[in-house]
């Protein structure tokens, strides 16, 4: 064996164009950071929930979701239990998968984080600005159409 082919081996690897842009602070704490954010937004989904109680069965667009207000009789209660073991076991598994391989709890991260991103502003740009904004809705299952409050 030759003296460079030595020195190759011993060459540090390049960073990533990824691993370059980033700042060393998300580098160490990315996955405690997307864990936490995750589960914020799944705890404001839940505040939305008991916020907008009165017309939830109306709302809600997830079938399962729609099943269980119908189970309870319009009551959040079982929706919301429901909805929080959901989070808790993914937030638990997410954290398994990390600490046994944490290069495949990269993408499962980031790809959760994104839909909770998209989540997160599907709920705050189509919320009624009041309570009393929403006259009615109209539809049935994912058709929901919402009509707008004149004052003359």
């Amino acid at each position: 064996m030759n003296v460079s082919s030595t020195l190759e081996v011993c060459r540090p690897a390049r960073e990533t164009l990824f691993e370059s842009r980033v700042g060393p602070f998300f580098r160490r704490h990315w996955f405690p950071v997307l864990w936490v954010f995750i589960g914020l937004v799944s705890a404001y989904d839940a505040y939305l929930v008991e916020e907008f109680q009165d017309c939830i069965l109306n709302l809600e667009q997830n079938p399962v979701g729609h099943y269980l207000l119908k189970v309870g009789g319009g009551d959040v209660s079982i929706f919301v239990r429901v909805k929080a073991a959901g989070t808790l076991i993914v937030l638990t598994a997410m954290a398994g998968i990390y600490h046994r391989n944490r290069r495949l709890a990269f993408p499962i991260t980031m790809t959760l984080a994104a839909f909770q991103l998209a989540l997160l502003l599907y709920m705050t740009c189509s919320l009624p600005l009041n309570q009393g904004d929403l006259i009615t809705v109209v539809g049935h299952g994912l058709e929901t159409e919402w009509l707008d409050v004149v004052d003359l």
